[in-house]
């Protein structure tokens, strides 16, 4: 029987490189596909040692799509321009218009049977107090740009399916990690890998979201496979509902960090963050500084409390593979260090 041709796009990134790992390790044909000079990159070495030839594409223009588009069933569209500090022309040109362009190719040159579009759980914005849990069918206010671009990319992909019956599921992740992460979840873990000690708020209870990139590319799977309804949203989040606390208690030994809890109220180090989030907000206007864009566009998601429901996808029995997040923590940092992108002080070994 012949294998189904699945495109996966941004192949060559963090995600997209699991992906294709994914696809040839259940029998299908990949078409892998991402920018000029991704040849560099560190996963490009993955994929060729996996018999995949890049095709070189631009979502940003369209002649380049035609080939990588002719005939393909399933998609992945994986890539796109993640920067909380981008321009809104950048993040507007490829994760928007640029999308705009692969469905249009799709439309014309393909066979699509199922299009799965990677979004983002930034759309829905800052939670509400009166969500209990994040589920998909709240309300979207994305806080800053990038949750914007990819709300906006949503639109795009329904709007295909609206006019084109562009068969069209979305994956609303959370924050994702893994091994190959190098940005997002990465930079906070590689940055705590330089602390002298984890310090945090003895009641700092507070959820903050994430998915092991396994799962992600899993359910992104199950879905191609099992999904017979379209236009059906998902959000993309692993079953515990660990705390920070939690978290900074699992990694603080994997790093050889002691943590520390803090005498200080979590209500206090709220009030503090968003003080200084007023003031990187208004400097951020005066001086265009990168790291401040970064600041302002990010701080504020250190003071509330995410709590999002997978339980829509586990109606559909998809299995989580990383149910124990300490597992997947685990393994990644021991990746990081392994790598050498980590390093670990053995004097402060706990």
């Amino acid at each position: 029987m012949k294998k189904k041709l699945c495109l996966v796009t941004g192949a060559c990134g963090f995600v997209g490189s699991h992906m294709v790992e994914l696809l040839l390790d259940h029998g299908y044909e990949v078409r892998a596909t991402d920018l000029i000079g991704s040849e560099r990159g560190v996963n490009f070495g993955i994929l060729k040692e996996r018999g995949i030839e890049v095709i070189p594409s631009d979502l940003t223009k369209p002649e380049t799509l035609k080939d990588v588009c002719k005939d393909v069933e399933f998609v992945f569209h994986t890539a796109a321009f993640f920067a909380y500090e981008g321009s809104w022309k950048k993040l507007y040109d490829i994760n928007v218009n640029g999308t705009r362009n692969l469905c249009q190719a799709l439309v014309q040159y393909g066979n699509v049977k199922r299009f799965i579009n990677w979004s983002s759980g930034s759309v829905y914005g800052l939670p509400r107090k009166e969500y209990k849990e994040i589920r998909e069918g709240y309300h979207l206010n994305p806080c800053n740009n990038y949750g914007k671009s990819k709300m906006m990319q949503e639109q795009v992909v329904l709007e295909y399916l609206e006019y084109y019956k562009l068969p069209v599921t979305i994956l609303r992740c959370v924050p994702i990690y893994g091994p190959r992460a190098m940005y997002g979840l990465a930079d906070m873990w590689m940055t705590y890998s330089k602390f002298p000690a984890l310090f945090l708020p003895h009641n700092f209870d507070s959820g903050f979201p994430y998915v092991h990139v396994a799962d992600v590319c899993g359910a992104a799977l199950f879905l191609a496979e099992e999904e017979k309804r379209n236009g059906e949203v998902y959000n993309i989040i692993d079953d515990p509902k660990y705390s920070t606390r939690h978290f900074f208690k699992t990694i603080a030994p994997l790093l050889n960090k002691k943590y520390v809890e803090l005498p200080i109220d979590y209500r206090i180090y709220t009030i503090f963050f968003k003080s200084i989030h007023f003031f990187v907000k208004l400097f951020s206007k005066i001086i265009r500084c990168k790291f401040l864009i970064y600041l302002r566009e990010t701080m504020l998601y250190a003071t509330v409390d995410y709590r999002f429901s997978n339980s829509k996808l586990k109606k559909l029995d998809y299995k989580f593979k990383y149910s124990n997040r300490e597992i997947g923590i685990s393994e990644t940092v021991q990746w990081f260090i392994e790598k050498g992108i980590i390093k670990v002080n053995k004097r402060n070994k706990m």
